[in-house]
């Protein structure tokens, strides 16, 4: 059962900066690393009506790219506490025909902890698992009005409840987890420039009102083998309100947006307590947001793997 379990949580633990493993907490003491790099691309984008159009419509030639790297790390407290924090290092880029604007630095890094309610609700199943996610996002200093900025500059928190399953003894697991994120007015830990009139690699200084958002993920996979998972993976975040006003081409952050995205992704351990991960995601719908598709490769080693 032990045994099992660690495949299952690895499996949950294979998503790249979007994912972890939302019901599945670490043993006491034991650590998950994973370094990976994540290369998105849209040509299109979903207006606040749904409808799909090109990124730019004054420049069809114009798009979006993403290609950053992250640090995910979580560590067992205890047995039933797990704290997490994702680190990214963003390098953002909008192609134009008139020339490039390209971004590059910290962004915002995440914070949380994750914490077991299966012994609380006596759930003595092993095959269950149910625990609380809450995680604060932290804008690292960076210039929330340079374009494209490295993210919204203010404070996030998101609170998620997840449920996950083992089908023990078929090495086949699903979990889902659905929660709140709410998206503070505190711009504190960024900063703004001066922006010119005229200037297109900014715009004036700004302390948009970001809308709460319901949040949603969910995964399954089978490990066919030892060293072999395969996993399907949808997420997808949803504004309170109706989106309204669009984002700048030049800078694709929404203050209210609604997307899902899906995709799938494998992943192998050549060695004992070290894996190599891919994944890749499609934006399936969406308003006021980019339509991306999103690539994620990975290494990671699980101290408590066997």
């Amino acid at each position: 059962m032990r045994a099992i379990c660690l495949i299952v949580l690895a499996g949950a633990l294979a998503t790249a900066q979007t994912g972890s493993a939302q019901a599945w907490t670490r043993p006491a003491g034991h650590a998950y690393v994973k370094l990976s790099r994540g290369v998105s691309n849209a040509d299109y984008r979903f207006e606040v009506d749904g409808s799909r159009v090109r990124y730019d419509g004054n420049a069809p030639e114009a798009s979006f790219s993403d290609n950053s790297h992250y640090a995910y790390v979580e560590y067992g407290l205890s047995s039933r506490l797990t704290g997490v924090a994702m680190l990214p290092l963003k390098r953002l880029s909008v192609n134009r025909p008139t020339g490039d604007l390209t971004r590059s630095g910290l962004g915002s890094v995440q914070l949380g902890v994750r914490y077991a309610l299966q012994q609380a609700l006596g759930l003595s199943d092993e095959r269950h698992r149910l625990a609380i996610n809450a995680t604060v996002s932290l804008p690292a200093g960076y210039e929330r009005n340079a374009a494209p900025a490295l993210g919204s500059g203010q404070t996030d928190v998101d609170v998620l409840g997840a449920y996950g399953f083992s089908f023990y003894p078929v090495p086949v697991y699903a979990q889902a987890a659905i929660g709140y994120r709410f998206r503070s007015d505190f711009f504190g830990l960024s900063r703004t420039r001066d922006c010119p009139s005229g200037a297109t690699d900014c715009f004036p200084p700004l302390s948009p009102e970001y809308d709460n958002e319901w949040v949603m993920r969910a995964e399954a996979g089978v490990s066919p083998s030892s060293w072999l998972l395969i996993h399907a993976i949808a997420h997808g975040a949803w504004s309170n309100a109706q989106p309204e006003t669009g984002f700048s081409a030049q800078n694709p952050i929404a203050t209210r947006q609604r997307f899902t995205k899906v995709g799938a992704g494998v992943a192998v351990y050549p060695l004992p307590y070290v894996g190599i991960s891919l994944q890749y995601f499609e934006t399936v719908s969406g308003k006021n947001t980019i339509d991306s598709g999103d690539w994620f490769i990975g290494i990671e080693y699980i101290t408590d793997r066997r």
